[in-house]
């Protein structure tokens, strides 16, 4: 097919400018494919790039590995080391945890949905058994005893005995079971 402008022939396939596969990447009309001029061909094809989908995995991996594993440790009653008991002895007597009597410390703020869970669960527990204390500490009055006990979250929950002693902690909503277990030698030894 020819074209007539201003008295000279010229071919229709030199008057469209030949875009290729590349456009914007390259920078150029041909987008750096061989040939894409004249009748060549488009190049070799490109497989698909899985870069966004395997960054998508690996992040929803890594969320679901953090989601198994605050599940496994949340509310679980770990044993305390007796390091620190000294400063830790110290800071439980400024907030009111009496020595002679096991005493359930949990530290709560006003916002924490899982501390009035917590709260019902120590209720509970605590009623079971004579001579047990409950004392419930809000975070925001008592920040720099709370930084003393190594508290980052809440609900966290303290179990001390008898002599002023953190023997146990969880961090979140206890589980009532492991609570139970973990009061029933202390208060009996409290009562003797």
């Amino acid at each position: 097919m020819r074209q007539r402008t201003n008295a000279t022939t010229t071919d229709c396939r030199d008057a469209i400018p030949t875009a290729g596969v590349g456009d914007v990447t390259s920078g150029g009309w041909d987008g750096g494919v061989r040939g894409a001029g004249r009748g060549g061909s488009l190049g070799p094809v490109q497989p698909p790039r899985l870069t966004g989908l395997l960054v998508l995995v690996a992040v929803l991996a890594a969320a679901g590995a953090f989601g198994w594993w605050r599940r496994r440790r949340d509310g679980r009653l770990r044993v305390v080391s007796p390091a620190g008991d000294v400063a830790h002895r110290a800071a439980l007597a400024a907030l009111g945890v009496r020595t002679g009597e096991v005493t359930l410390v949990q530290f709560s703020a006003p916002v924490c949905a899982p501390c009035r869970a917590a709260r019902r669960v120590l209720e509970d527990v605590a009623g079971r058994f004579d001579g047990v204390a409950l004392l419930e500490v809000g975070v925001e009055e008592h920040l720099d005893r709370a930084r003393e006990l190594d508290v980052w979250r809440t609900p966290t929950v303290l179990l001390v005995d008898g002599t002023g002693r953190i023997v146990r902690r969880a961090a979140g909503v206890p589980d009532r079971a492991d609570l139970l277990a973990a009061l029933a030698p202390l208060a009996a030894g409290a009562r003797a």
